[in-house]
């Protein structure tokens, strides 16, 4: 919903299209879960696949963190605002631990299926970071002062990052065999600053934001 808003609202058909595109890799993803949370179901009955979802997103607390940024994102209205809050830090970190440090965990698990479905999801999520990451470089060189914008709106969305990079690295620490939550953390933290230093912010992650 959020990508297809920013394509809405877009102030360029450069721009419309690239999120054009982010919505429907968004769609593609949901129906590939869809259909695996199906076929699991089928072949684990008594595991409630596709049936106790919906408690656990709203009840369990490491899914708390993810669950507060996508829901303040659908109260977002400004483009620019939208756009800092989805495509520079709560996407990309939901995409790094629910998809490259998921498969990382589901391979540990034996689970090379859903691993290998992860992998593909994420070459998505890479190129939503890309065109991103080229859009911030481009205002910036544009005018000195949109950099000073994307600063100030990162830093209103960056106790929401600490909190979704803090609880997910705990969920997914809390099945994976061979790493802990701390290196989950690490990895997903380094992977998310390399992306923010590539849109042309390199003190961002920690000057600016104070962290």
């Amino acid at each position: 919903m959020m990508s297809a808003y920013l394509q809405q609202l877009a102030p360029s058909s450069y721009i419309g299209n690239c999120s054009a595109f982010q919505t429907a890799d968004q769609l593609r993803r949901i129906q590939r879960v869809a259909y695996r949370t199906k076929q699991l179901d089928l072949a684990y009955p008594a595991r409630l696949f596709g049936k106790t979802e919906r408690r656990e997103w709203e009840g369990r607390r490491e899914w708390q963190g993810m669950r507060k940024g996508i829901e303040r994102l659908l109260i977002t209205f400004d483009w620019d605002d939208a756009f800092v809050g989805l495509n520079l830090v709560v996407k990309p970190l939901v995409d790094e631990i629910t998809l490259r440090q998921f498969a990382i965990v589901a391979r540990d698990l034996n689970s090379d299926l859903d691993a290998l479905m992860a992998d593909n999801l994420f070459l998505d999520a890479k190129r939503s970071c890309q065109w991103s990451a080229a859009l911030c470089r481009f205002v910036i060189a544009a005018s000195p002062g949109n950099r000073e914008h994307l600063v100030a709106l990162f830093a209103k969305w960056r106790p929401l990052a600490d909190d979704i990079l803090d609880t997910g690295s705990q969920l997914l620490g809390s099945f994976s065999q061979t790493r802990s939550t701390d290196e989950i953390a690490v990895c997903t933290a380094t992977a998310w600053f390399d992306f923010v230093r590539t849109a042309g912010l390199q003190s961002l992650e920690s000057t600016d934001a104070g962290s």
